[in-house]
């Protein structure tokens, strides 16, 4: 008799949806990458609060200082503090720029380390340009400066915001939504341990 010889059975594949491609995805972004992302966030923000060091003092300007020569005389008195405040939100918005292109099709990973942090960090400007222009003219009159550094810093929060907003409900938010219709609903449980992560139906396995 002629012993049998098994033959090795085909690996079964799981088709997944969008939404699990996007999570799984994740784990093969490189770490230097998210790490480097958190860089040019914080350097953002370094930029945003080194420039209310270059608001000038209303009471201690002259009278006859006004219009846009005023806003010039703001923003050149101190004019090396000012430069590196640009470079470093400029390097920073380039930054998060290049990384949110390089991973543009996973909306789950640029929300999580781009647009939430980068607008938290521009809120973190706002709050430190209105505080420092407050603090040094005891109200708020913005001008040189301080009026640029608001505008530049209010933007970019509703930006990021709404780019956040956009990625989070409307990409990664419709993915989701596919991927509870076909696999059903999951929770995250009382300690994170997840919760439904079995198949719906067997017809999901091919």
């Amino acid at each position: 008799m002629s012993a049998t010889v098994a033959q090795p059975r085909p690996p079964v594949s799981r088709r997944v949806s969008e939404y699990t491609a996007m999570l799984l995805a994740m784990d093969d972004i490189p770490m230097i990458h998210g790490i480097f992302t958190k860089v040019f966030v914080w350097i953002l923000l370094v930029g945003f609060l080194v420039l209310p060091a270059t608001f000038v003092n209303l009471q201690n300007k002259k009278t006859g200082t006004k219009g846009v020569t005023g806003d010039l005389i703001g923003s050149l008195q101190h004019l090396p503090i000012f430069i590196v405040g640009c470079a470093c939100g400029g390097i920073g918005i380039l930054g998060m720029c290049w990384f949110w292109y390089r991973w543009q099709a996973n909306s789950i990973w640029i929300c999580n380390n781009i647009f939430l942090p980068g607008a938290v960090n521009s809120l973190h400007g706002v709050v430190a340009t209105v505080a420092s222009n407050y603090g040094q003219n005891n109200k708020l009159e913005f001008v040189g400066t301080s009026k640029w550094t608001l505008i530049a810093t209010a933007g970019l929060t509703v930006v990021c915001m709404l780019f956040f907003l956009f990625y989070s409900f409307i990409v990664s938010g419709s993915a989701k939504k596919k991927h509870d219709r076909e696999y059903g609903g999951r929770k995250a449980g009382s300690r994170g341990e997840g919760r439904g992560f079995e198949t719906k139906t067997s017809t999901n396995m091919s």
